[in-house]
């Protein structure tokens, strides 16, 4: 391999390296706001799913079923313990 050979390649490697912090930093901008959206959406998320567990814990049917479950777990437990 010749010397301008070996002097191009590292001008060219050079040049690489010098591009990649710039090409860091662009990334890095383009990210800006994305933990602010993810906070916005895990918080709609969580209104959501709070909104549902209302309805459906306001139902009677389903509070009656609840009852009758807590109330079979403790019979349950009375039994294993006494």
């Amino acid at each position: 391999m010749s010397q301008t050979t070996c002097t191009n390649e590292l001008a060219v490697v050079e040049r690489a390296s010098r591009q990649l912090p710039a090409a860091g930093r662009r990334r890095r901008r383009d990210e800006r706001g994305a933990a602010a959206v993810e906070y916005a959406v895990v918080t709609v998320a969580a209104a959501s799913l709070g909104g549902v567990l209302i309805k459906i814990l306001t139902d009677p049917q389903v509070q009656q079923k609840l009852l009758q479950l807590i109330l079979a777990l403790i019979d349950a437990f009375m039994k294993v313990g006494g």
